[in-house]
């Protein structure tokens, strides 16, 4: 919902009061941005630059004039590329007097994008603005900016939309902003940058942000840098590029190097915690130890927690409204990814354990972790890794079976029925 409480969704029969046009003095509209304080609007990077002035329109509410407005340096993020990887391109503008607080909205966490959104933008000739339909496809790159597929070609962003406010149906709720269109041939994306890469390039905007915390704060890297245990990191970053089985039981102690190494994992896989001075402080460690951003949906320290509890938290992370069971997590275009610490300290282990299965059931990858390598963890990967790989594994050797027992055998037969004997010319 919007700050007033009006739902997003109603919105979209209409124009938002939220919707700012983004123009120069003279009028031209150059872009579009979403407004989040009184005197704050949030826009692509590439709309705006320092020391230049611009104005801004709501053209939702048509009796406002429209204000003064600049970026400062400090503010403005633009846009770099590296190998056709781009990342940044952010800015918040400030305006000179402000706007009523009513018409405001704010952004939103959402795990995993997916489904459909609608994007506001005001295309060539159509300075009132309008609403285009698009499917979120999937986070790339260092910065885990999100694909929009068009809902027809025509609905393609066109450039009068960079900086618009990309609102999830599902939630209702603005998720990101519109910031670029490929411009490969016969390409149809667009592409956004969710709520979280929005708040690692521009953290002031948390003020003006709700929905829940991907990673616990039990579990971010600190300031104090432990030792890093290569072989464990090794494993970690490559279970987040989704390689290997999509359940990693592991034993992590409550401090040390394995504990430290855990928590720089899940802090550099995290869309909101990887900056540029984490990355940076990174950048001599081998390689293959450095996650992608973007690689999980929710880090938890599940000390004290109950099953629904873990529940509720997985729920509140992927926009799950209603009863949150883990059967619905089936219905979503992208596999939850969750990692879960200290799950021999939750205040129902043995529940816990059960919902995930359940969960890996629907296709999840879960990274469970015990404080100890005793009965629980041993447990745990017997139900989740070991169990299921046998199953995997005799399924395979049945199918084997079946081709070198039945299918071989059968297709040599028919072979011999439709080949020329030997001493023989075919006729074509």
């Amino acid at each position: 919902m919007t700050r007033t409480g009006e739902r997003v969704g109603a919105a979209r029969l209409r124009t938002p009061a939220w919707i700012a046009r983004i123009e120069t003095p003279d009028g031209r509209v150059l872009g579009a941005g979403v407004l989040l304080a009184p005197r704050r609007v949030l826009t692509a990077g590439h709309v705006v630059a320092p020391g230049r002035p611009y104005t801004v329109r709501l053209v939702g509410v048509p009796d406002l004039d429209a204000v003064p407005a600049t970026v400062r340096p400090d503010e403005h993020v633009p846009q770099r590329e590296h190998l056709g990887d781009r990342s940044g391109d952010l800015a918040l503008l400030r305006l000179a007097a402000p706007l009523p607080a009513e018409h405001t909205t704010r952004l939103y966490r959402l795990a995993a994008p997916h489904g459909p959104v609608s994007m506001y933008g005001f295309p060539d000739g159509d300075d009132g603005g309008r609403w285009h339909g698009a499917t979120l496809v999937a986070a790339r790159g260092r910065d885990s900016q999100v694909q929009l597929r068009p809902v027809t070609p025509g609905e393609l962003a066109a450039p009068g939309f960079s900086g618009g406010g990309v609102v999830d149906h599902a939630t209702d709720q603005v998720i990101g902003i519109v910031l670029s269109v490929d411009e490969g041939p016969g390409s149809a994306f667009s592409y956004m940058s969710p709520t979280e890469t929005i708040l690692s390039h521009l953290p002031q905007a948390a003020a003006w942000t709700d929905g829940a915390e991907a990673v616990d704060p039990r579990l971010r890297a600190g300031a104090a840098a432990g030792r890093l245990d290569v072989p464990f990191a090794t494993e970690l970053a490559s279970w987040f590029r989704g390689e290997g089985w999509p359940v990693l039981v592991t034993v992590v102690p409550a401090t040390g190097d394995r504990a430290w190494t855990l928590q720089r994992a899940v802090t550099l896989a995290d869309r909101e915690l990887r900056t540029h001075r984490n990355t940076s402080a990174v950048s001599h460690d081998p390689p293959e130890t450095v996650p992608p951003a973007g690689a999980h949906d929710l880090a938890l320290d599940v000390t004290g927690l109950t099953a629904a509890d873990v529940m509720d938290r997985i729920a509140e992370r992927l926009g799950i409204r209603g009863d949150p069971r883990p059967e619905r997590l089936g219905d979503l275009r992208v596999p939850l990814t969750a990692v879960l610490v200290a799950v021999d300290r939750a205040a129902e282990p043995d529940a816990l354990l059960g919902l995930l299965d359940r969960l890996a059931g629907q296709g999840a990858r879960l990274l469970p972790a015990f404080r100890r390598a005793d009965g629980p963890a041993a447990r745990a990967a017997e139900l989740l890794m070991h169990r299921p790989l046998r199953r995997r594994w005799s399924r395979l050797h049945g199918e084997l079976d079946h081709i070198t027992d039945e299918l071989g055998p059968a297709l040599d037969a028919r072979r011999c029925r439709v080949l020329p004997g030997p001493g023989t010319r075919p006729l074509l």
